[in-house]
């Protein structure tokens, strides 16, 4: 997914795709919650919230403003919901501003 057109405007070199990669292959599955505590505009989106935060996620990177609008409502606690610019300049990742 991250080889996809879209994903090259960000500068990522194929190693550090792989490395990326490799992140999310070590990540722990997570159980969602069975009820979130905040309202979601799109309730289809409350799916990807409710596994952020049965899994103790510290962000949930999205593109969609339904959820980046929930980002630091009080119920969330730590959870961050950031865009995917947003989130390569947390991770270290210069994102390239076209």
């Amino acid at each position: 997914m991250l080889v996809r057109p879209k994903f090259q405007r960000y500068g990522l070199t194929a190693a550090r795709i792989a490395a990326i990669l490799d992140a999310l292959a070590a990540a722990e599955h997570a159980n969602p919650l069975s009820e979130i505590p905040v309202s979601v505009r799109d309730p289809t989106d409350g799916k990807f919230l409710a596994c952020a935060l049965g899994g103790r996620a510290d962000f949930l990177v999205s593109g969609d403003q339904d959820l980046l609008v929930l980002n630091g409502h009080p119920s969330l606690g730590a959870l961050r919901i950031v865009s995917a610019r947003e989130f390569l300049g947390i991770i270290g990742i210069d994102p390239l501003l076209t």
